[in-house]
């Protein structure tokens, strides 16, 4: 039947790694000087934050997850290492983070992340639960 979705064909069809690297290209060629270095669990945890991101329930993100997203979904984070002697932290951009939460097939899927919407943008933009409340 024409117009009708099939989403195994869709999940097929949807190329993470390319689309990752497309978003990225973009935004590191078109805003250079906004990406930032994100040295540290909670900096890394900040900018999830930041774009939104929470865990299914609505709580905050666990670095636990984070750190199940880089082992299963390619989540682009560098481990840190634990030495005798010294700490190497974990390593991450904004735009990675960015382009990767961009180029998933759809928030709902297994690794489950919820995107707010129950707190205003501060940049002067309507998130979905204010663009109802300003068309009642």
């Amino acid at each position: 039947m024409p117009g009708r979705r099939h989403l195994a064909t869709e999940r097929a069809a949807h190329d993470q790694p390319s689309t990752f690297a497309r978003i990225h290209h973009d935004l590191r060629s078109q805003l250079p000087d906004l990406d930032r270095a994100l040295v540290g669990h909670q900096a890394i945890l900040a900018e999830l934050h930041r774009l939104g991101l929470r865990r299914p329930n609505g709580r905050p993100l666990s670095w636990r997850m984070v750190l199940r997203w880089r082992r299963e979904f390619g989540c682009p984070i560098a481990h840190g290492l634990w030495h005798s002697r010294y700490l190497a932290p974990p390593l991450s951009t904004s735009f990675a983070l960015t382009s990767w939460m961009l180029s998933q097939f759809s928030t709902g899927e297994r690794f489950g992340y919820r995107v707010d919407t129950t707190r205003p943008p501060t940049d002067g933009t309507f998130a979905p639960t204010d663009a109802v409340q300003h068309a009642a």
